[in-house]
């Protein structure tokens, strides 16, 4: 029996600068929910981090069983310019990527000496509610995990809020560890 397509796993895209009007809608949404304040700061941090892959990447997570979405012409006519211009009309080359668009991931850089190398941070992920509870978020990590032993990454970290258990159960199946050594913080600006 052929498998369905809700069995397929989510497919990770590295982000570009066309998809920076995704990545503010989605991060809106996570930013809204997480009680955090999505700035100017915010947004031209992530500008930065697509533009110098040394920072990182950002990616877009897409379902494989979300169809593109066929945005109706309005009644008044369009050029065929006009039609390319618009973001969900499907003339435009970046609609299918963007309409199958269910989530987001960032993913940022470092390195540690201790630690014989580079780091990474999975700095944000998110999935909409309806998108969760489907292992959806355990198949983006799982696939950030993978990246990250491609690209020589020596460690792989992630922050999770205390009042988020089922998360931390998630991140703690795949062998996420709570580090002996608590995380300290100071801005210098």
């Amino acid at each position: 029996m052929p498998s369905s397509s809700s069995n397929l796993p989510p497919s990770l895209r590295v982000a570009t600068l066309a998809d920076l009007p995704q990545l503010h809608r989605s991060m809106g949404e996570f930013y809204t929910h997480e009680s955090l304040v999505l700035d100017d700061g915010v947004l031209g941090a992530l500008h930065a981090l697509i533009e110098n892959p040394n920072y990182g990447q950002a990616f877009i997570i897409r379902s494989p069983d979300r169809p593109p979405q066929i945005a109706p012409d309005n009644a008044a006519p369009q050029s065929a310019e006009l039609k390319a211009e618009n973001p969900t009309h499907p003339a435009n080359p970046a609609h299918a990527a963007k309409s199958a668009t269910i989530g987001y991931c960032i993913l940022t850089f470092g390195y540690s000496v201790e630690l014989h190398g580079r780091t990474a941070l999975i700095d944000e992920l998110y999935l909409p509610p309806a998108d969760r509870g489907r292992g959806l978020g355990t198949q983006v990590l799982e696939a950030l995990i993978q990246l990250c032993r491609e690209q020589g990454i020596r460690m792989l970290e992630l922050e999770v809020r205390r009042d988020n258990p089922k998360a931390r159960g998630l991140y703690e199946r795949l062998g996420f560890q709570q580090h002996s050594r608590d995380i300290l913080r100071f801005y210098p600006q």
